[in-house]
């Protein structure tokens, strides 16, 4: 937390924090997310979007674009590894929105490890994977998005209990518990 705030004061940040790591690309719906962020930012006026990631060859040049057209966004670039969990712990909610069919990516198991929330498309990898430790929403639906980061900002009770939930999860993940299972199937097979 202490890194956390220093990262907001270094970004000028007050208010809460939407949060999107990743590339910023067509398919990772991140002109919904946008959208979606302009719409809660009526509901909660202090409200910021922090968006980390580099651009891929096709967004460069909306991506300059956007730059210059929303100075209220915080477009922070390449985020590395050592940056990524102070930047997942500054956010009060992370939003991945993928609309496109690619497997699970990490970035929502990450931010709920750095304690949180997520919400993101209603895919079958991200349901498969996070089940009902995350509020998933249809994709390209920027409004629906939108209700959704308010609903979880506001209200508090809804947030610490989807971050407590999470954080039992998660835990299924940790390199421990990844390694007894694998440990379990390796014995399993040499028994055979």
């Amino acid at each position: 937390p202490l890194e956390a705030n220093k990262l907001k004061q270094q970004l000028q940040i007050e208010g809460p924090i939407i949060l999107y790591i990743g590339r910023i690309a067509k398919y990772k719906g991140v002109d919904n997310i946008i959208k979606a962020y302009k719409i809660a930012k009526k509901e909660i006026p202090n409200l910021n979007l922090v968006m980390g990631g580099k651009p891929d060859f096709y967004m460069e040049k909306i991506y300059q674009e956007w730059k210059q057209k929303y100075k209220d966004i915080h477009f922070v670039g390449f985020v590395s590894e050592k940056e990524i969990p102070v930047y997942y712990s500054m956010g009060d909610v992370f939003v991945t929105y993928s609309y496109a069919s690619e497997g699970f990516g990490l970035t929502p198991i990450e931010a709920i490890a750095c304690g949180t929330p997520v919400i993101c498309s209603s895919m079958i990898a991200y349901k498969e994977v996070l089940q009902n430790n995350a509020i998933f929403v249809p994709p390209r639906n920027s409004q629906q998005l939108a209700k959704e980061i308010v609903s979880l900002l506001k209200d508090d009770s809804k947030r610490e209990a989807l971050i407590k939930k999470a954080q039992n999860f998660i835990k299924r993940y940790s390199w421990d518990s990844v390694g007894q299972k694998l440990e379990k199937v390796y014995y399993k097979f040499l028994d055979n």
